[in-house]
């Protein structure tokens, strides 16, 4: 992902990696619960609204059940006293008068004002006296009227904005029966729904089961639910055909349209009410609006401090990367100024400190280079070229300077070899074995005797060391070349190996020694060994060739150094020189190696 959004720079990486996870996490919370908040809405208003509906359908309900109560009053009236016209005028007169009634038709006659009303019932008061005075008629009305009462029909007037409620009673004698017509106004049975404020934004009709719509709240003349199209208009009328209330949810997330609706009691009729989506929804659209536009905000602060730091920060690392630079290149006379106490300002002081130390380490490192080029200048730069010997050493450092010595001395009577190797490493070693071979190099030609110049260095060193716990072991040989012979002074260090080309023998030149600088008062011997022959070789060395261990933790060992002698006798003490090397360095492999290693060969070659 970081190869293809090409992320380069340190600002970018903190906004792909902090700013942006924390966006989507808001982002995410945010769309779920927008989700989760329009899901509660919607079903809350969708209770809502079938119980408001049935609140709207209770008091259109009230208004139609008073005028049928007044009707009903009527005819019982007229059932009980069919003679007394004042009191059917009187319940007509009062029911007339009642707010909402329009009209008030009897037998498909109209009352007219009180005094018409009066007269007209006084009328129809002396024919039913002249009806009374004929027999069984008169013995019928006596008794009262027997009426059968249909079911009240309601006659939408939509044009006037009336509704009709006709009542027949029907008695056994025809002339009797009786037809009640009050006209009521739509705005008093609907005064409730069009000016309620919960309507205001919203689409409210009153149909019949069939979709005929009597009355809405739109500015547009309407005249059957759905013929405009609106697929939710088509499916609640086809709901309210199935059921008394439901609710509806249109296409869309949010939804389009959402309706609702429930029906009257008293009449067969529906109150079908149709919202916006967006409008019902308008509290949780603006918090949604608001809460993206504050994550908006929000992240563009976060942003803003995040490239402010990541600045800082990028700029402070680019000021060390600079400086490292400048001291890859050697300028190490520089100080980063230390502005702040948190981790950048620490990194600069431990940088800083860091370029002082890296500059005393270049420092040494220059001195400790110069002192192994020094130390190198004090070995053999070549084999000496002694008559009937074929001459090869060579010493390889475990670090820049190193304990180990050889060296190749002539007194004229003897061709002399010499080994040493330093307990340590480094520059403290080095300063011992200079000063041993500084001795030596003085006291070697005084005389023969090779044990008492050993004596002598010992002497010198401990007097120089003695305090400090360093030695220095050693190895002295001696060739004479006339007698065929050798001499040898073991301090303390490992015996060397002589190989007899006439029985292919090898025997170690060992003998009593203590390391140098640690007795002054030690008299060193000297061992002797005769019967040089032509190839036989001598072999000195340090201990840091057997001991190389690999990584298995497995040691070369003397007994390799000894085959390698019998396998390579026939060749230059050159070639057995660099055979064993490259033997050593076979064994380690990539392990390092741990000491110092030194090695002279010394092949007979002709002493006659």
């Amino acid at each position: 992902m970081e190869s293809m959004l090409k992320i380069k720079s340190l600002q970018q990486r903190f906004v792909v990696y902090m700013l942006l996870p924390v966006a989507l996490l808001l982002w995410a919370m945010g769309a779920i619960g927008f989700v989760y908040a329009r899901n509660a809405i919607l079903t809350q208003w969708e209770e809502a609204a079938v119980l408001k509906l049935q609140r709207l359908a209770h008091h259109v309900d009230m208004r139609l059940a008073q005028p049928k109560e007044w009707v009903s009053l009527y005819l019982k009236f007229v059932e009980g006293r069919p003679h007394t016209m004042a009191g059917r005028l009187d319940i007509l007169k009062e029911l007339e008068s009642r707010e909402g009634i329009v009209a008030v038709y009897h037998n498909g006659e109209r009352p007219g004002p009180a005094t018409q009303m009066g007269s007209h019932m006084a009328r129809a008061g002396g024919e039913a006296g002249r009806r009374g005075q004929m027999g069984p008629a008169s013995g019928a009305m006596g008794r009262g009227h027997a009426f059968t009462v249909t079911e009240p029909r309601f006659n939408p007037d939509t044009h006037n904005r009336t509704v009709s409620l006709l009542t027949r009673a029907v008695s056994e004698n025809p002339a009797d029966s009786v037809e009640i017509e009050v006209v009521l106004d739509f705005d008093y049975l609907l005064q409730d729904m069009p000016y309620a404020r919960w309507w205001r934004s919203q689409k409210t009709f009153l149909v019949d089961g069939g979709g005929h719509i009597f009355v809405s709240t739109s500015a547009v003349e309407r005249h059957q639910l759905g013929e405009t199209g609106d697929p939710v208009e088509v499916k609640t009328l086809a709901a309210l055909q199935k059921s008394d209330s439901g609710t509806l949810r249109g296409e869309g997330h949010p939804p389009r349209e959402i309706s609702g609706f429930f029906r009257l009691e008293e009449a067969p009729w529906y109150i079908a009410v149709f919202a916006p989506g967006e409008e019902i929804l308008r509290p949780i659209i603006r918090f949604r609006n608001y809460y993206f536009l504050t994550l908006a905000g929000f992240v563009l602060v976060i942003l803003v401090l995040i490239l402010r730091v990541a600045g800082q920060v990028a700029r402070s690392i680019n000021q060390l990367s600079l400086a490292a630079g400048d001291i890859a290149r050697g300028q190490f006379d520089l100080a980063l100024p230390e502005r702040t106490g948190d981790e950048i300002g620490t990194l600069t002081r431990s940088f800083n400190t860091m370029a002082t130390q890296l500059k005393e380490r270049i420092d040494l490192r220059q001195s400790l280079d110069l002192a192994k080029e020094v130390q190198q200048n004090l070995l053999p730069a070549k084999a000496p070229d002694f008559s009937g010997l074929d001459v090869a050493g060579r010493s390889v450092y475990c670090d820049q300077t190193g304990g180990d010595y050889f060296d190749y001395l002539d007194t004229g009577q003897s061709f002399q070899f010499v080994v040493g190797d330093v307990a340590g490493h480094g520059i403290a070693a080095a300063l011992l074995m200079s000063s041993v071979r500084a001795s030596l190099r003085q006291c070697y030609d005084s005389g023969d005797d090779i044990g008492a110049v050993i004596s002598d260095v010992n002497r010198h060193i401990a007097m120089d060391v003695g305090d400090s716990g360093q030695f220095m072991t050693l190895f002295y040989l001696a060739i004479d070349s006339d007698r065929k012979t050798i001499q040898w002074v073991r301090a303390g260090h490992d015996p060397g190996m002589l190989y007899r080309r006439t029985g292919d023998s090898i025997e170690d030149l060992d003998g009593a020694g203590l390391a140098l600088g640690v007795d002054s008062e030690w008299a060193y011997t000297v061992q002797n060994a005769d019967g040089l022959h032509a190839g036989d070789i001598v072999l000195l060395g340090t201990d840091g060739i057997w001991e190389a261990f690999n990584r298995d933790g497995v040691m070369f060992g003397k007994e390799a150094v000894k085959q390698m002698l019998r396998e390579k006798r026939d060749q230059p003490a050159g070639d057995i020189l660099n055979s064993v090397f490259e033997a050593v360095v076979s064994h380690t492999g990539e392990t390092k190696i741990a000491d110092d290693m030194t090695l002279i060969v010394v092949k007979i070659a002709d002493l006659t």
